[in-house]
């Protein structure tokens, strides 16, 4: 290409001519790209490199980010900076005619293009900053080349399709940062980049605009829903002049029509976000174009194998290599992203504005239903194959990537559902039991398993029976005995008529449960032990497992340790040779408390760290209260530990009243065991703002608490009672001002807690470092710790 012929026709465009040495200067700032910045211009100064690739989705901001690059890369070097912009340009082999035109190369008859543009660059420090690539990459060979031939030169290139050249440093442009949340204050908001953008140009269309506490969570919302992409951001904020921004959210949801009308500056291929992938959907081949559509049956993402025994054209090795190369082609286009999930798996999805344009030709297409029900059987089979292994060592990943599939789960079953599969819905949902149970999605599973269980129609009585086994253990979990003892009862019935002894103990062992948990005892000890002799005699381990913590929680409850103990140690034996992390942690965290009780605390506290570990593993939100209480109640220490031990019970409380999940008789004796452990270590005044304020702990902040409570050593019992004479020489209202400082708190808070003026705590806060020779608020919250578990060093007090 670089023999290009002096007469071959060179299409020249109003956007062609803004080719020009120098840049063009954008009427708006650059917002949230300041990392990029910094760090592209390291990657071209520093480090050397000569052809950096902006790849990204459409409307990422590759060509915005590229400006202000080679700007700055012109005010660092002093060298020359030429912008040539390529969109209207769709043969490869008139890029360098367009790049000598920008440059003002002469022409000269018989001496080759390329020659000549080396001649008028050689030697000279220079960026080219070539825009729109993605359509003319099959010039990347003469880039590359002139590049060779030009040691000062450099080319930061646009692209939605990387070069594939060497020495190209390839570099994904980001979208804007996102706001964790849609309930974070405004001053938290206004840090986010997508957040900061959407009303710097709202400002723009309505000079009245500003983010307040009552608009917060829509504008949020919104960003939210455009996954930080600066081009639908901008169009988003010009709607903002007819809508506000909570009518503009609730639209967004619906759709991304209203994302439409541009600037009349921006190129056509930008006033809409449909006409921005439509431009990239055009460069597609046939081929590549079908897959791409065809990934939209895909919710939230898919692996490898899933596209291809969903899109492969049949299961031939030759359809499967169709579909990764085809992959590998729409990922090298911007038009799919790859992750990589905690196991190392690969995974791909689209942002959800291409999804929604690619879902859309995908249903005006034929393939719709095909593709549908391929989807649909697909993930049948993958819930499947997953259930197995949830009763398993490889318990935890599994959870995780059935979390990871949510939305095609859902996706699958309800088209199951429409479309009449009642036998299909029934083994789904039969299938997701340890799913919903470990990952605590009670309800939604719940309102699933109604639905197909009332869908008409017959199926086989075992099929519907397991659907009725997994109602009901969600019931259970939720407080619904009753609706769960008739699921049983009837399923009992069944298992008697079938001979199936194994699932008979199974279900004896259910009803048993329900008797105790509403203070049948003597009822459910019955049932316990016919099922302990029938899981015995057929082999029924996780029966038996199950059945002998059941029998401890009834010796726990009745005060009866010794026997508790020795049924959960039988247990525990028989989950260890299951691998089954899920009820190995639950075992743990009943044993433990007996353990510590009998005396063995040490040993305790290491079937407590073992507990909370694997739960927190699983993301178990129930095994991991349910271990927080008994933890606090076990932990023994001064004054701030017994702070964090309430901590830890309203953490508790909050976690498991997040999930719906409902007391059992053993589980609600051990809290107010824990409680009442807890309130002797601590005065009421102590003891209710440091409960209140765990109840405000995440679940990763309560796990981290309770592990830095397990792993320090315990202080000597004396020191439980609030100091009677304050350490350090400090008032009592210092040494109050201090604790509070060591819970975390600012001075406002300590102001509305202590009822005094924030200038007095102030004044308190200063006297005590300057009292105890510290210097921060962090030292004086390290010095409260050492305080209240062991003699900080220079005190004397009486405790």
């Amino acid at each position: 290409m670089g023999n290009v012929p002096e007469n071959q026709p060179i299409p020249i465009s109003p956007l062609m001519r803004a080719g020009t040495r120098g840049l063009p200067q954008p009427l708006t700032p650059l917002i949230g790209r300041e990392a990029e910045l910094a760090a592209l211009l390291r990657l071209l100064t520093r480090d050397g490199a000569r052809l950096v690739t902006l790849t990204g989705p459409p409307g990422i901001g590759k060509t915005r980010l590229g400006l202000a690059v080679a700007s700055e890369w012109q005010q660092r070097t002093g060298g020359e900076v030429y912008y040539v912009p390529l969109a209207a340009v769709r043969n490869p082999a008139w890029v360098l005619s367009v790049l000598a035109r920008t440059l003002g190369v002469p022409t000269a008859h018989g001496q080759p293009l390329l020659d000549r543009l080396v001649a008028a660059l050689w030697g000279t420090e220079t960026l080219l900053l070539l825009d729109n690539v993605e359509q003319v990459v099959g010039a990347a060979p003469d880039i590359a080349e002139l590049l060779t031939r030009c040691p000062h030169l450099v080319a930061l290139v646009t692209s939605r399709a990387v070069l594939r050249v060497r020495g190209e440093h390839e570099w994904p442009v980001p979208p804007l940062a996102l706001p964790p949340s849609i309930s974070a204050s405004p001053a938290t908001l206004a840090g986010y980049s997508s957040v900061a953008l959407l009303v710097d140009r709202a400002r723009a269309v309505d000079p009245t605009f500003s983010l307040t506490a009552d608009n917060a969570a829509s504008i949020a919302a919104i960003c939210l829903r455009l996954e930080g992409i600066p081009l639908a951001i901008e169009l988003a904020a010009a709607r903002l002049k007819m809508f506000s921004p909570a009518m503009l959210s609730e639209r967004l949801e619906r759709g991304l029509s209203e994302l439409r009308d541009g600037a009349r500056d921006v190129p056509a291929r930008h006033q809409t976000l449909s006409d921005a992938i439509a431009w990239s959907d055009g460069l597609l081949a046939p081929d590549e174009r079908r897959l791409f559509q065809q990934l939209a049956v895909f919710v939230d993402g898919w692996t490898l194998d899933a596209a291809e025994a969903i899109c492969a054209a049949d299961e031939s090795p030759m359809a499967r290599q169709a579909v990764l190369d085809g992959l590998t082609s729409l990922l090298e286009k911007s038009l799919i992203q790859r992750t990589t999930s905690p196991d190392g798996t690969p995974r791909f999805g689209m942002l959800s504005m291409i999804r929604e344009y690619a879902l859309g030709h995908l249903q005006a297409s034929g393939d719709w239903d095909s593709l549908s029900e391929r989807h649909a059987t697909y993930f049948l089979s993958f819930v499947e194959t997953a259930a197995a292994h949830l009763y398993h060592a490889t318990q935890a990943r599994w959870i995780e990537r059935l979390e990871q599939e949510v939305g095609n789960l859902r996706t699958a079953l309800r088209w199951l559902i429409d479309h009449g599969d009642k036998e299909a819905a029934l083994r789904f949902g039969a299938a997701l039991e340890n799913f919903w149970l470990i990952h605590d999605h009670l309800g939604t599973g719940q309102r699933w398993l109604d639905e197909i269980l009332a869908m008409p129609g017959d199926a086989p009585p075992l099929v519907t029976a397991q659907a009725r086994d997994a109602l009901a253990a969600l019931l259970v979990r939720q407080g619904e005995i009753d609706r769960a003892r008739a699921l049983h009862e009837v399923n009992l019935v069944l298992y008697h008529e079938v001979d199936d002894e194994a699932l008979r103990a199974q279900t004896l062992l259910d009803l048993g449960s329900l008797h105790f948990i509403t203070g049948d005892v003597e009822r459910a000890t019955t049932y316990f032990e016919d099922a302990l002799a029938i899981g015995w005699r057929v082999g029924a381990r996780r029966t038996v497992a199950r059945t002998l913590n059941r029998l401890g929680e009834i010796a726990r409850l009745r005060g009866d340790d010794a026997a508790a103990a020795a049924r959960y140690e039988e247990s525990l034996v028989i989950w260890r040779s299951l691998a089954e992390q899920e009820r190995i942690a639950m075992v743990l965290h009943n044993l433990a408390p007996v353990v510590a009780r009998l005396g063995d605390r040490p040993r305790a506290l290491a079937l407590f760290a073992e507990s909370l570990s694997l739960s927190w593993e699983l993301r178990n939100t129930h095994g991991t209260a349910i271990c927080l209480i008994g933890i606090a109640g076990a932990i023994s220490g001064g004054w701030a530990t017994a702070i964090q031990a309430a901590q830890l019970l309203g953490a508790a409380d909050a976690l498991r009243a997040s999930i719906g999940v409902q007391w059992e008789p053993a589980d609600r004796a051990e809290y107010e065991r824990s409680v009442r452990v807890v309130r002797g270590m601590l005065d009421d005044a102590a003891f209710e703002p440091a409960w209140t304020q765990g109840r405000a702990l995440t679940l990763a902040e309560a796990v981290e608490r309770a592990q830095r409570l397990l792993a320090t050593p315990p202080g000597p019992s004396r020191l439980h009672r609030r100091p009677r004479t304050q350490l350090g020489g400090l008032t009592r209202r210092e040494y109050e001002v201090a604790l509070h400082v060591a819970l975390g708190k600012t001075n406002r808070e300590i102001a509305a807690d202590l009822s005094i003026g924030e200038k007095t705590v102030e004044m308190h806060v200063s006297n005590c470092l300057t009292k105890l020779g510290l210097r921060s608020r962090a030292q004086l919250a390290a010095w409260v710790a050492s305080s209240t578990s062991g003699q900080p060093s220079g005190a004397s007090a009486e405790l």
